[in-house]
């Protein structure tokens, strides 16, 4: 299979190709040499920026991903890994955004059965890691050997024994109102999620979504206990007010 495939397609640099396994290639890849790994260096970067910026106990961490490629679907599972290890000594919040096929049907190509199967297969295997493994050893996350890298065992040599995600949305911005699937995501779905993730950071506003989670939580323990045994998703839509401020203020200073 790999030798019916052009060489420009193990160049990842420029992405994976609409291939979720060169996806996470690029990770291992990129983390050979973990002294010169970017994706190290940006993931510790923004934890500590993080850290430095807010006394908050608890740090609020967004991974936004697409399933209908290669390169954001093949990466979610290590880079959530990744960050969890990086801050393991922070508490952190972990919510995943992943955005299906349906989002992109105003994109030239529209949606295909190539990205219909590529979400499948990434939403089945986050799904795993939505519930909490019960075995003692976990799910392992090597990426070096011990003999390797000694030193830096703790991020390169690490296990998932618990949900890898705190909350995960699905989104694919169809709705009976002002459908975001009619436009294209950079003016659709991408704003509508950077207005959620601002959302969720104000004080107030995450204070809220903070209290309703408990509730969710508090239900899911009461109907069995099921939760971190069963894997739960989430929705989320956003709406915008138009102020017309500038009227506003012309009306008001012509009273005056």
């Amino acid at each position: 299979y790999l030798e019916t495939l052009p060489d420009s397609q193990f160049y990842l640099e420029k992405g994976a190709g609409m291939l979720r396994q060169f996806g996470r290639a690029g990770i291992f890849d990129d983390v050979k040499a973990p002294g010169m790994s970017k994706i190290y260096t940006k993931l510790l970067e923004a934890v500590q920026h993080v850290q430095n910026a807010t006394n908050a106990e608890t740090i609020e961490v967004a991974v936004v991903a697409s399933t209908a490629g290669g390169t954001g679907a093949g990466m979610l599972v290590d880079i959530a890994h990744l960050v969890r290890q990086i801050a393991s000594k922070t508490k952190i919040r972990l919510r995943g955004y992943l955005v299906l096929p349906e989002a992109f049907e105003k994109i030239p190509s529209g949606i295909t059965r190539d990205m219909k199967a590529r979400s499948y297969a990434a939403l089945r295997e986050t799904c795993r890691f939505m519930v909490n493994f019960d075995w003692v050893r976990g799910y392992p996350m090597f990426y070096h050997n011990d003999e390797a890298h000694h030193d830096s065992k703790d991020i390169w040599q690490g296990r998932i024994q618990h949900k890898l995600f705190d909350y995960m949305y699905v989104i694919d911005g169809r709705r009976a109102r002002n459908n975001l699937s009619q436009y294209l995501p950079d003016i659709g779905i991408a704003p509508s999620i950077a207005d959620m993730i601002s959302a969720i950071l104000d004080v107030k506003g995450g204070q809220k979504f903070t209290e309703h989670e408990n509730n969710m939580n508090e239900v899911a323990q009461g109907q069995g206990g099921s939760l971190g045994k069963t894997a739960n998703y989430g929705a989320m839509g956003t709406y915008t007010i138009i102020l017309p401020i500038y009227h506003i203020v012309e009306e008001f200073s012509h009273r005056l």
